[in-house]
């Protein structure tokens, strides 16, 4: 199977970080592969709001030494503060040059299952969706800064309008895929609950 693009900014930010010593920083809708990549070379991952200008801006307040987001979009501040697909590819091959194969560089890290879709954004006011969603997630913990994002031990669910469609967009990503298809329904039908019928 072929690896996902979450892998592009934790494998880059492990060579990184073999080199220069320090914070991490990406979205709230990246893969909790970096923060693996952070644990292991005892470093803080810290996290924005999606965008690669919120991202930025969060890594010069932390004087990160590597982030970008989920989409492979890599940012290496040692080259410039800007996501930088030559600089992805340089640091996985930088990895692959000490020996072994693009796989062996994934499996070190943990495996997870992420989902992506989109939902129709309807006319109820989103306070009154938002207040379903943290309901039915109320045994996680929220952060607010970009939409909704619900998380608890190794899962997470990311509820938040789109920026560029009229729909709502649901990630989520636990380490098995029926558990991400179950954190993607349990939020669709919070947000269906508000439809023709819905309470």
């Amino acid at each position: 199977m072929p690896l996902g693009e979450e892998y592009t900014v934790a494998l880059g930010s492990d060579v990184a970080l073999a080199t220069w010593k320090g914070p991490l920083v990406t979205n709230l809708s990246t893969s909790r592969i970096i923060d693996a990549v952070g644990a292991h070379h005892g470093v803080p991952v810290h996290r924005s709001p999606v965008g690669e200008a919120h991202v930025v801006a969060e890594m010069r307040a932390r004087g990160a030494v590597a982030g970008g987001e989920g989409n492979g979009g890599m940012i290496l501040p040692a080259a410039h503060f800007g996501r930088d697909g030559l600089v992805a590819v340089a640091l996985v091959a930088q990895a692959l040059a000490g020996g072994g194969t693009l796989r062996g560089l994934a499996d070190r890290w943990p495996a997870y299952r992420m989902l992506k879709e989109k939902a129709v954004r309807g006319d109820e006011p989103w306070e009154r969706a938002a207040g379903r969603l943290c309901d039915r997630f109320r045994d996680h913990e929220l952060d607010r800064r970009d939409g909704l994002r619900f998380s608890r031990d190794d899962e997470w669910v990311h509820v938040r309008a789109s920026g560029t469609e009229p729909v709502v967009r649901i990630i989520a990503e636990s380490p098995d895929e029926a558990r991400s298809r179950t954190l993607i329904q349990e939020a669709r039908a919070a947000l269906d609950a508000g439809g023709p019928g819905g309470r």
